[in-house]
């Protein structure tokens, strides 16, 4: 299938990103899909926003190879047949980037499961949304209104029959000896720290950020002066920031969850306050940006990818060590554990240490992410009662 369309995000004067999908000769955007993506995406993040408009280019791509005219198609209301959502559905789990050989036939290769479930959920999104304009500018009783319902919904049900199932990893948090480990390793003063000297409090800090608190990547990006308070009982504070202007970032760091403030412990808050008087006070074109955590050379804000080529190096240089999959998102399943264990041991009630997760993790009350997310904790809690079983089982069969 011939590559004909890329996705970009353009910064609008507001601040606010928003996803295109243009065509990679002329750069010019695919107008319904601008009409699309202002119906459906302005409350995603970037990041979401451009994996979903990226999709419907491979809907269109597939059309062109299939030599389908999609305007026709949908202004006729005859949709597609059953054999071309069956080609549709396999052409949306294709790699572009991962090639096979089979039988000396180089062929693309499949992307996981989970990625093709997304990927037919969101060109439904769009079938739909296209399939609907055509019956509106119709009249009530015109009889392709009904038609082109049933056709939809037909065609709804055959692409969720065909979504793709993912491989169902579970992602643990860190062993305790992990979690010392990092630390023996982060440490500013630690030779085997393997980071460049100006850049080793401002990592140790980071790690200490993700691992105290459970905060995503993106939300230590957007921290900004007013958001700490570093004296008197120390907190801070995780605000949503959708198209804010202050930020310069290409990629921006968007805060997914709800905005909450958090007590941090005296030696983050201590940590937190010799970066910034120490060392960011030392990096070029600080005092320009609000935001805390800065690129090293330049001043500018510290970027999502360079928080992702520290977890990379660590788990580079340490492979041993470290999971394979070493990241943010870890860290995070690493502090559920410690939280679902502490809140044993304090006898917090389930329901009440549920509703405590959710918030410091900033999910909805009724979330149930803490269950996802304490994977280790629960599976060592769940040995321990089995054990209990099997020796109360030796006690009576012995």
């Amino acid at each position: 299938m011939q590559t004909i369309y890329r996705t970009k995000a353009i910064r609008l004067d507001s601040g606010e990103r928003f996803p295109l999908l243009v065509d990679r000769e002329t750069e010019l955007p695919v107008l319904d899909v601008i009409d699309f993506s202002l119906a459906y995406h302005r409350t995603k993040s970037i990041n979401s926003s451009k994996s979903r408009v990226g999709a419907i280019g491979l809907f269109l791509e597939w059309a062109e190879a299939c030599l389908i005219d999609v305007d026709e198609r949908f202004g006729s209301g005859d949709l597609f047949s059953q054999a071309e959502i069956e080609s549709l559905a396999t052409a949306l789990g294709q790699s572009k980037r991962k090639k096979v050989i089979v039988d000396d036939q180089i062929l693309p290769g499949n992307v996981l499961g989970d990625t093709q479930a997304n990927r037919v959920d969101w060109v439904t999104d769009y079938i739909r949304w296209r399939a609907a304009g055509v019956a509106q500018a119709m009249k009530i009783d015109d009889p392709r209104v009904p038609a082109i319902n049933q056709r939809f919904q037909q065609i709804e049900k055959q692409l969720k029959a065909l979504k793709r199932k993912g491989a169902g990893k579970v992602r643990l948090g860190l062993t305790e000896e992990q979690q010392v480990r990092l630390f023996e390793i982060v440490r500013p003063d630690s030779p085997e720290n393997p980071f460049y000297a100006e850049t080793r409090y401002r990592n140790f800090m980071l790690f200490l950020l993700f691992y105290e608190l459970g905060i995503r990547r993106a939300e230590s990006l957007v921290l900004k002066a007013n958001h700490v308070n570093l004296h008197q009982d120390p907190r801070i504070t995780i605000e949503p920031n959708p198209g804010d202007p202050s930020d310069p970032r290409k990629d921006q760091p968007l805060v997914k969850t709800a905005g909450r403030t958090l007590p941090i412990s005296t030696l983050l808050a201590q940590t937190l306050h010799t970066y910034i008087t120490k060392h960011r006070s030392q990096v070029p074109g600080a005092k320009k940006s609000p935001f805390i955590v800065l690129e090293s050379r330049n001043g500018q804000p510290l970027s999502l990818a360079s928080v992702y080529d520290m977890f990379v190096l660590i788990r580079e240089r340490f492979p041993d060590d470290f999971p394979s999959d070493f990241s943010t998102h870890v860290l995070r399943h690493t502090w559920n554990d410690r939280f679902m264990a502490n809140a044993k041991e304090r006898g917090l009630k389930d329901a009440l240490a549920q509703q405590v997760n959710n918030y410091i993790m900033g999910w909805t009350k009724t979330s149930q992410q803490s269950v996802k997310y304490s994977q280790r904790e629960i599976e060592r809690q769940a040995s321990q009662l089995l054990m209990g079983m099997q020796q109360n089982l030796s006690e009576i069969a012995t």
